[in-house]
């Protein structure tokens, strides 16, 4: 059975209060591709954020100077966390993610930490690519995603204004991550983090 949130009204209203708020929304495909143009510079115009939130399984926020703080010269910055076991409690990344919004993203292999997988049941089950190892959802590891705010000279400063790769750790400034409610092409739900 093929998983689909198209056009779901909780994704909606979710992806509308975001951008009412003064967030850069973008709207996605089951793929993660984004339905609308976009950029870090400039949001999408309501209209048509409306129009692709129609067929949209999914979206993303934009890490960049356009946000509901740009007029303090604050800017958005997304991390994304492949291998979650980084997260040792205590470290200065446990920290950062743990005071700020954070989120589970997409399942890993149990086994090896994977995220290349075959979907065996979407949403439910799945073999890892990489070990061969087959599990559910509730035995996966998840990738974590967060959202911080920075200075803009802290970006500039440290991140050249770009996208850094720091192992299994990704700080995104100018790029788009996908937040809850999405649905991940594996057919399981982004969903916000309890702790």
């Amino acid at each position: 059975p093929q998983v689909s949130y198209g056009g779901s009204p909780e994704l909606k209203r979710f992806a509308l209060a975001l951008y009412d708020k003064g967030f850069n929304v973008v709207p996605v495909d089951k793929d993660k591709t984004p339905l609308t143009r976009w950029s870090a510079e400039w949001r999408v115009p309501r209209e048509e954020l409306l129009r692709a939130l129609e067929r949209a399984e999914g979206i993303a926020i934009v890490g960049g100077p356009e946000n509901p703080f740009k007029g303090i010269r604050q800017h958005l910055v997304l991390i994304d966390i492949d291998d979650p076991s980084l997260l040792r409690e205590g470290s200065k990344l446990w920290n950062v993610v743990h005071n700020t919004a954070c989120w589970r993203t997409g399942p890993r292999c149990p086994k090896c930490g994977g995220k290349h997988l075959e979907v065996l049941e979407p949403g439910r089950r799945f073999r890892c690519k990489k070990c061969g190892a087959e599990f559910t959802v509730e035995e996966a590891k998840r990738g974590i995603g967060a959202a911080v705010f920075v200075s803009e000279d802290a970006v500039r400063k440290y991140l050249g204004g770009g996208t850094r790769r720091l192992g299994g750790v990704e700080i995104l400034a100018r790029n788009y991550q996908l937040i809850p409610p999405s649905l991940h092409p594996t057919g399981v739900r982004y969903e916000w983090c309890s702790e």
